[in-house]
């Protein structure tokens, strides 16, 4: 057993209207910037995936999800290294099509832009997660694995 990795439990929340799929442009995180992902976030202490989906959506998004709009659809294990030190991300993937509010771009300190694009045809610079993730969706798989190309990966 390897006790140099770490595990970073994070939801992914695909809100899709119209055969689209809302997409946050990260910018100025200092993880990632420049692509497109869906609204997520690492699991809190304490917390359960379906309650970390919902409250991640109103963090990113501004939108209320009730617990019966939001539901599981994936569980996708990704190997990554960072600063390179090995970990591993356990993506938990829930789909909403119906929510509360009106979508904004609630945190515009981490994405400078929010828009909808076809589910089929998602942007080249989406992250790799996002496009495992929704690519699970469509195709009704419940699970996945990824490890990244770059083992020195450092954002």
């Amino acid at each position: 057993m390897n006790n140099n990795s770490h595990i970073l439990l994070s939801v992914h929340v695909i809100l899709e209207h119209q055969d689209k799929v809302l997409m946050l442009h990260r910018h100025a995180t200092g993880y990632r910037d420049g692509n497109w992902c869906l609204p997520s976030g690492r699991i809190e202490t304490h917390e359960f995936p379906l309650q970390a989906a919902i409250r991640e959506a109103k963090e990113e998004v501004g939108v209320t999800i009730a617990p019966k709009f939001l539901h599981m659809i994936a569980v996708k294990s990704t190997e990554d290294y960072a600063n390179g030190i090995p970990w591993n991300q356990i993506g938990f993937f829930f789909y909403a099509n119906q929510w509360d509010g009106e979508l904004i771009n609630a945190e515009p300190h981490k994405h400078d832009k929010m828009e909808f694009f076809d589910i089929k045809n998602l942007p080249n610079n989406s992250l790799p997660v996002t496009k495992k993730g929704i690519e699970l969706y469509l195709n009704k798989e419940n699970y996945g694995e990824m490890e990244y190309l770059h083992k020195n990966l450092t954002k």
